[in-house]
């Protein structure tokens, strides 16, 4: 990696975005939760239909909502694609979403060959497994020749692997960044390195200002992007 910045995330996204939900739960499934205030509260989950947009078995208005991949605010809610894991927020009650966030859970290049749809494959030391539902873009053809870059959304299992939702290529000349988010597991403070799944993160000259005291903890999730 260039230049590493480590950012710890609240319900899946940066502390700086006000901790809005994210993709990347743990298990198979999506997740829902209420906010203190009115019927406001967050879903997360798979895509699974637009015409507004259909997520956990819900169609949510978004007719007024604000879409974003990442950072960026795109023109309209179809600009997203089924199987992407995402975080709606709005009024849960009536189904109205204002806002609508895609954040993939690992952007890079393939560690090694995959000769078919079936993998596993690994993704800058991230095993992301497919299964009967996984979806790959069109633009996704095997053979997969090591070095090939791939944006994923999935789910999070216990031991740190992904389970596949959602899976396109990438062309690295349009890229500025590779970016993986994941929870810290053996944290080495002295060496200044931990883990995301078999990735080994050195931040010992990273931006870490982000971090709740400038320092990683065991368990949280973080996004490390590399610049």
């Amino acid at each position: 990696m260039n230049r590493t910045l480590v950012y710890a995330l609240g319900l899946g996204l940066p502390l700086l975005l006000a901790g809005c939900g994210g993709g990347g739960g743990g298990g198979g499934g999506g997740t829902t939760s209420a906010a203190t205030l009115g019927t406001t509260g967050v879903s997360t989950g798979t895509i699974t239909g637009f015409g507004s947009i259909h997520v956990n078995g819900r169609r949510f208005n978004t007719d007024d909502s604000e879409v974003f991949h990442g950072d960026d605010r795109l023109g309209r809610v179809e600009d997203l694609k089924v199987g992407m894991v995402v975080t709606v927020e709005g009024d849960l009650s009536n189904a109205i979403a204002t806002r609508v966030r895609f954040d993939e859970d690992v952007k890079g290049p393939l560690d090694a060959s995959v000769p078919d749809r079936n993998g596993p494959l690994s993704v800058m030391g991230q095993t992301v497994t497919p299964h009967g539902a996984s979806l790959f873009d069109n633009n996704v053809g095997f053979p997969l020749a090591a070095g090939t870059v791939l944006e994923v959304s999935g789910h999070r299992q216990p031991d740190g692997s992904l389970r596949l939702s959602f899976a396109e290529r990438k062309d690295p000349a349009t890229l500025n960044k590779y970016k993986v988010v994941g929870a810290v597991r053996n944290l080495d403070t002295t060496a200044q390195t931990f883990q995301i799944d078999q990735l080994v993160v050195d931040y010992s000259g990273a931006d870490v200002n982000d971090l709740p005291g400038g320092v990683p903890q065991p368990g949280q999730i973080v996004e490390v992007q590399d610049t």
